[in-house]
């Protein structure tokens, strides 16, 4: 997904920006969001747009294709436009949108073996690398982690923690809002 647009919507490719908050290039974990939220509104608005599903997929294979870490584990933050790492800081919340993403696609399908090995992948690497056993989660890979590299001080919040742990186990259709009161736990 990129990130920065000219005030013609054409895609701004020489845009520098903060590399942290208003990084250059795409972002993986955007595209793992947005295929996440196209499936759902896909199923909100009656299953009327083929072409949503189509776009989920494929935002959501791409970005497993070529924002996954094969050594740390893990989602690169930023690409350059020619889908090579660009920021490689490997973020908690990419991987907790990857695994929603994982989860409702294959929620909404069970068709292809994909999105169920995407979803193993990225929980193995969630739970041996982002989540701490006392408590919390790291905001950077613990596997990739480089010693004083974090952006952040402390934990991260856990909007997309929570959301990773949650929607994996709502129907597609209700989303969290709906789906929450509902939960057995």
């Amino acid at each position: 997904v990129i990130e920065h647009f000219h005030t013609d919507w054409t895609p701004d490719l020489t845009y520098a920006g903060d590399p942290m908050f208003r990084p250059a290039g795409t972002t993986p974990g955007h595209a793992l969001e947005w295929a996440r939220l196209l499936i759902q509104l896909w199923h909100l608005g009656g299953k009327r747009h083929d072409w949503m599903t189509d776009a989920a997929r494929h935002l959501f294979r791409k970005a497993v294709e070529t924002g996954w870490d094969p050594k740390h584990g893990g989602f690169y933050y930023t690409l350059d436009f020619e889908d090579r790492p660009d920021e490689r800081l490997l973020l908690w919340w990419p991987a907790c949108e990857g695994v929603a993403a994982a989860a409702t696609l294959q929620a909404a399908f069970d068709d292809s073996d994909v999105e169920e090995e995407s979803y193993r992948k990225i929980w193995a690497s969630l739970s041996t690398d982002f989540i701490d056993p006392a408590g919390g989660w790291y905001p950077v890979s613990q596997a990739a982690k480089v010693s004083g590299t974090s952006p952040f001080k402390g934990k991260p919040d856990i909007y997309h923690s929570l959301q990773a742990c949650l929607i994996p186990l709502l129907p597609v259709h209700q989303g969290l809002l709906k789906g929450l009161p509902h939960l057995q736990v």
